[in-house]
């Protein structure tokens, strides 16, 4: 029963999660340059990198963490999100790139997200990145 109670909790949890994708392509859609799409392109980017299959799709995270990235170059989450996607994919290259640019950021959006959560997730993405022979 306890198993049974657990795969209910899974399918009810995506459900919800079925239900945020809906609403934040709504956001995008109806105001595609407002400062909450641009956020909900984050969101959604972290969705589809961190979740499992079938939800998981880190072309999509990609595309909407880059798209994040050329409408708010200083929003330091989505660059940690679009570095999260090269990472996950082993596009060193384009790695080692972003994370450059993620930590050349004067003047992020959000200050604190920057210092507190960011920049400390940037610099542990980079850790993952093997060095150039």
């Amino acid at each position: 029963h306890a198993r049974l109670a657990d795969l209910a909790g899974v399918f009810n949890a995506l459900g919800h999660l079925d239900q945020a994708r809906a609403d934040l392509d709504t956001s995008i859609r109806l105001k595609p340059e407002d400062r909450y799409a641009i956020l909900a392109r984050v969101v959604l980017a972290a969705i589809y990198t961190e979740a499992p299959w079938p939800l998981g799709d880190t072309e999509k995270a990609e595309a909407l963490a880059r798209d994040a990235r050329r409408l708010d170059p200083n929003l330091t989450i989505a660059c940690e999100k679009l570095l999260a996607t090269y990472v996950s994919e082993e596009k060193w290259p384009q790695a080692r790139q972003e994370a450059t640019a993620c930590l050349a950021i004067d003047a992020p959006t959000y200050v604190w997200d920057a210092e507190l959560h960011d920049w400390p997730a940037i610099k542990a993405l980079i850790e993952q990145i093997p060095k150039e022979e």
